[in-house]
């Protein structure tokens, strides 16, 4: 699947609201923080302006597409971002540590890796064909 633009937002809000949210609640309540929930907030917002780069590059692959290694990497370079904006801007009163905030990251994107490579597939097999269009 070549995913377009709205596509790619489309699903970035769908994972993020039914698989995200549900893992960074989890976090919520374990840690006893509402960090988890900025964190997310923040990995959406980011990742829409990312997704414009993202869609832009990927006219430059052969076969249009993002492989899965990549999106490893970017999420790699996503979370340091994140990291930064949140320990160096936000939150200069209230710090969350930092194995608190790899281990909530980590743990929603592999939560939403997993999703949009195996559950949104075999649930929604239209969204493939559609660009990752949902409307």
């Amino acid at each position: 699947m070549t995913p377009t633009l709205s596509g790619s937002w489309q699903t970035r809000f769908f994972l993020t609201v039914v698989v995200g949210l549900t893992v960074a609640l989890f976090f919520v309540i374990v840690f006893r923080s509402n960090v988890p929930l900025l964190v997310l907030g923040m990995a959406f917002v980011s990742g829409l302006i990312w997704d414009v780069f993202y869609n832009r590059l990927q006219k430059f692959f052969w076969d249009h597409d993002w492989p899965p290694v990549l999106q490893v990497a970017a999420s790699v370079y996503e979370g340091c971002f994140i990291a930064v904006l949140i320990f160096l801007v936000v939150l200069l009163d209230s710090l969350p540590t930092g194995a608190m905030f790899v281990l909530n990251y980590s743990t929603v994107w592999l939560a939403t890796f997993i999703a949009s490579h195996s559950l949104l597939r075999i649930l929604f097999p239209h969204w493939r064909f559609r660009g990752g269009r949902w409307f």
